[in-house]
């Protein structure tokens, strides 16, 4: 079951999550601390997924408001989260906050659910 996990988890972020930021857009900007699960493997990735959402939310929140819009969300290259824009947006607000991408990804990850919630 774990490395079912595990490998579902490397397959996720190869896939959804590692395509490249172009050069324009990367910056130095601190990353979330985020506790990895006690004796999981898969803690790491976790941290490093949040670790690469946060600097993408971070280039690609063109207003600095806290949130991105889907429109923000494709012009900052996060096409995991354009194509998961409406289930992530659980409110309905037209916009998502950092903390609702990295609890979908986190949840999709590890099979806890479908994602849906915040």
């Amino acid at each position: 079951m774990r490395i079912a996990i595990r490998n579902l988890a490397v397959s996720f972020f190869f896939v959804c999550v590692m395509p490249v930021v172009p050069l324009q857009a990367q910056t130095q900007v601190a990353s979330p601390k985020v506790p990895a699960a006690a004796g999981s493997s898969a803690g790491g990735l976790m941290q490093s997924v949040v670790a690469r959402v946060h600097k993408k939310f971070i280039n690609s929140d063109q207003d600095h408001d806290g949130f991105l819009t889907e429109q923000e969300a494709k012009r900052g290259h996060m096409s995991f989260t354009v194509r998961h824009f409406q289930r992530i947006d659980t409110r309905h607000t037209g916009h998502v906050s950092e903390r609702q991408i990295e609890n979908y990804m986190i949840r999709r990850m590890t099979g806890h659910g479908n994602g849906v919630g915040a």
